[in-house]
């Protein structure tokens, strides 16, 4: 049946009302085939003109269909504005398109990827910024005319030549050298921009284009470290990061020189973590200490580092506000006081830790454990019997402020 209906279709004898039926058929193939003959209603070819656009362009009788009507190219286009995004459209439909006098119809075409360059051409010499704007943004247009338009005032035209993906370097590099910010801007975010373009447009004035070069792929890592300290978050997660680190592993300590801050970022890519533990026995101190500081250490890396045989590595470890319970467990015995006390202080320690800091030696852990609002009563009762006075007094000023609280809770 279907191939009948099929048959039919394609049949140059098959008369228009019966076309027009078939036109309504459910199978596609009919369609495209009533699309195609020539013996096809206008007002049919221009319902399926959105869904088979080349098949009507293609239609055998479209020539004699103009003679008969001026207009029906305008209602083709009226039915399906997008038309010139598609590929292959026939010429004689995009010199029609040309013709008009509606800026509408000619952005279309200066968009189309359909478009020949001599046609690009002429309409980027066209009197309506609007639509040479398009020409300038079209990834086709050959570079020779995108060239001839950095030297129009309209900054919105040299702003779409910036963010071509298609324009060359030599004229990317001009647009760099812009008096206009947002065409600088356009010029950092080209994909194709190169390394010598985004080292100049690091030093621009304009914080915007500063900050597209920090995240931009080809920049150099010279121009990443000069832009650190201001966007930190930006080159953490540059692509090309990663690179630079595994080729230079001192690059992330030259980052950290640019920013001391950058063990304290809360948020870093997984590659820099594991860039981190691979450096954990490193032999120098500094770098030890840098990473037990890390907002980015896993349990396992302070935990190994709580164990560390120098003073200010494990201070690092204590003074690390993410330090887990379990690392700080490790320094409850440290040597040093300071340590303990550290200890004592921290949001994450337990009443167990708690309980074996309240028996240390020195009077300032105690002291600690005793201010501590996570101490239990049961440890305060204790520590409010110590040998030293200002470890009573302030145990059981918290003793009595835990109790205050506890019975205004309860009311």
């Amino acid at each position: 049946m279907q191939d009948n209906l099929l048959q039919e279709a394609q049949d140059n004898n098959t008369i228009a009302e019966r076309l027009r039926e078939l036109g309504n058929s459910k199978d596609e193939s009919v369609r495209i085939a009533v699309a195609q003959n020539p013996n096809t209603p206008q007002d049919v070819l221009v319902e399926l003109f959105p869904e088979f656009s080349l098949h009507v362009l293609n239609n055998p009788i479209l020539s004699l269909l103009v003679l008969e009507n001026p207009n029906f190219f305008s209602q083709l286009f009226e039915a399906y504005p997008g038309v010139f995004i598609q590929e292959n459209i026939p010429l004689f439909f995009i010199e029609w398109a040309i013709k008009q006098p509606s800026q509408f119809i000619q952005e279309y075409v200066a968009r189309s990827p359909s478009t020949p360059d001599y046609i690009l051409e002429k309409l980027a010499q066209n009197s309506d910024d609007e639509v040479v704007i398009v020409v300038a943004e079209n990834p086709n247009t050959p570079n020779h005319i995108l060239e001839n338009l950095t030297t129009k005032d309209n900054e919105y035209i040299r702003m779409s030549i910036a963010r071509n993906s298609s324009t060359q370097i030599h004229i990317l590099e001009k647009l760099a050298q812009d008096d206009d910010e947002y065409v600088q801007l356009r010029v950092a975010e080209n994909p194709n921009a190169s390394t010598e373009i985004l080292d100049r447009l690091a030093t621009s004035f304009d914080k915007t284009v500063r900050e597209a070069v920090a995240k931009h792929s080809n920049t150099s890592s010279k121009a990443l470290l000069s832009l650190f300290k201001e966007f930190s978050s930006e080159v953490l997660n540059n692509p090309s990061l990663r690179l630079l680190i595994q080729s230079n592993h001192n690059f992330i300590y030259q980052l950290y020189y640019a920013n001391k801050n950058l063990f304290l970022i809360e948020s870093a890519p997984k590659f820099l973590i594991e860039i981190l533990e691979e450096n954990i026995d490193d032999k120098a101190t500094a770098v030890r200490t840098l990473i037990a500081q890390s907002q980015w250490a896993s349990t396992k890396i302070l935990c190994k580092l709580a164990r560390d045989f120098c003073t200010d590595v494990r201070t690092a470890v204590v003074q690390n506000k993410k330090s887990p319970a379990n690392a700080l467990e490790l320094l409850v015995d440290d040597e040093i006081p300071m340590i303990c006390k550290l200890v004592a202080r921290h949001n994450n320690v337990t009443s167990y830790i708690l309980y074996k800091l309240a028996q240390h030696k020195c009077k300032e852990v105690r002291l600690a454990v005793a201010i501590n609002r996570k101490t239990s009563p049961e440890i305060l009762q204790c520590l409010a019997n110590d040998t030293s006075k200002i470890v009573r007094c302030v145990a059981l000023n918290n003793l009595k402020e835990q109790s205050t609280v506890a019975m205004h809770d309860e009311s």
